[in-house]
């Protein structure tokens, strides 16, 4: 009888997760700095400079047309908290596909309405698509030179079940990736 409870609660353990990561379907491992990455003085460690987030390139090629579609997504340098205790990254991904260029935001939101600012600018209103998902829109040409001569974006916004906040992107070399890319125009193609 021990036996068969000792098993079940294995397999319980097995199909459910035993980890402390609120619900999200995989556990992320905590990152930590390796001794040559923490400079010290005189013996103590001294706080390594934050690094900016990266850029992560990935593509699509429609299997009908075989237009390849590309996508840049950065995620923000600062936390978002959701719900009661949820926290984490917001993203965006500037997408390139055959006929336009456009912005999204995840998470998204249940309002449509957001402000954004670019540097030290006013900051500006706008009216994104809106699923609860992700915020998208479609980026013209000024926008997208704006971007790519931006250091930092904010975005105000609501996350669901959240509070309103302001997510930080560092955009510092969307204009080199922007340019290097042959499969996309996206000067070309910035249009709303």
């Amino acid at each position: 009888m021990r036996m068969r409870a000792i098993l079940s609660l294995a397999l319980l353990l097995t199909v459910v997760g035993c980890n402390n990561n609120n619900g999200s379907s995989a556990s992320q491992p905590t990152p930590s700095p390796s001794p040559a990455a923490t400079p010290s003085v005189a013996g103590n460690a001294v706080p390594a400079e934050k690094q900016p987030e990266e850029w992560v390139r990935s593509e699509k090629t429609d299997q009908m047309n075989g237009q390849k579609s590309v996508f840049l997504t950065l995620r923000s340098s600062n936390d978002l908290h959701y719900g009661v205790d949820g926290k984490g990254r917001a993203r965006i991904t500037l997408g390139c596909e055959e006929n336009f260029v456009s912005l999204l935001l995840e998470p998204g939101s249940y309002t449509p309405g957001l402000r954004y600012k670019f540097d030290e600018s006013a900051p500006e209103r706008d009216n994104w698509g809106s699923d609860g998902r992700f915020l998208s829109t479609l980026i013209e040409s000024d926008r997208l030179n704006r971007l790519m001569r931006t250091k930092t974006l904010k975005i105000e916004f609501t996350p669901p079940a959240s509070m309103t906040q302001i997510a930080t992107f560092d955009l510092r070399n969307l204009k080199e990736l922007v340019q290097q890319e042959k499969a996309c125009n996206f000067r070309k193609k910035a249009s709303l």
